[in-house]
C-alpha cells in the first residue's frame, strides 16, 4: 500500500513538472491600465511604454478583431506614428497620424469586453476625430491598429480614458 501512495504522489509530481509550450495566440485575460495623457492640443503629458507603438506582439483574441493577416517582422519604409488627444478625455478625442500617404490603416476602438465600438479598414488620412459621448462609457477603451504598407502590417494599441 505504501509503494501505491508513492507511486501515485510521484506520478502527479512528474505530470506537473513537464515543460509547458505557451502559446502567443491563446485566448488570455487582457486588462487595460495606463494611458499615455496628453493634452487637447496633442502634447504628451505623461508616457505608457506600452501605447502607440508599431510593433505589438498580440494574442488570439487580439488578433481576431481584423479579418485578414499580413506579413510581419518587414522592415518599415517610414516611422508610423499615432497618438489620441486628449487623454483622459469626456468623449470627443482625436487620432493623429504621421505616415506615408500610401500607408492604409485599420483600427478597432473596443471596451475591456473586446465589444467593438467603432471601426475601419480604410483610414488613409492623417487625422480623424471621435465623439463617444452618446455611448455613456466612462471606462478605459482600446484603440488597436495596423499600419498596412504594401503586404505588411505593423500593430498596435494605445488606451483612452474616458471619465
Amino acid at each position: 500500500m505504501k509503494n501505491i501512495c508513492l507511486f501515485i504522489l510521484l506520478a502527479v509530481f512528474v505530470s506537473n513538472c513537464k515543460d509547458e509550450t505557451v502559446n502567443p495566440l491563446a485566448e488570455t485575460k487582457i486588462y487595460f491600465k495606463g494611458i499615455a495623457e496628453t493634452d487637447v492640443k496633442g502634447w504628451q503629458i505623461t508616457l505608457d511604454n506600452t501605447d502607440w507603438k508599431t510593433n505589438d506582439t498580440w494574442v488570439k483574441q487580439e488578433f481576431d478583431l481584423f479579418k485578414a493577416s499580413y506579413q510581419s517582422g518587414c522592415v518599415q519604409s517610414f516611422k508610423n506614428e499615432i497618438a489620441a488627444y486628449p487623454n483622459p478625455g469626456t468623449g470627443f478625442f482625436s487620432l493623429q497620424l504621421s505616415k506615408l500617404a500610401s500607408t492604409r490603416v485599420e483600427f478597432r476602438l473596443v471596451d475591456e469586453n473586446f465589444q467593438t465600438l467603432i471601426s475601419s479598414d480604410t483610414l488613409t488620412n492623417s487625422s480623424i476625430h471621435f465623439d463617444i459621448r452618446d455611448f455613456g462609457i466612462k471606462d478605459t477603451l482600446r484603440l488597436y491598429y495596423r499600419f498596412i504598407e504594401n503586404n505588411c502590417e505593423f500593430r498596435g494599441h494605445g488606451d483612452i480614458l474616458i471619465h
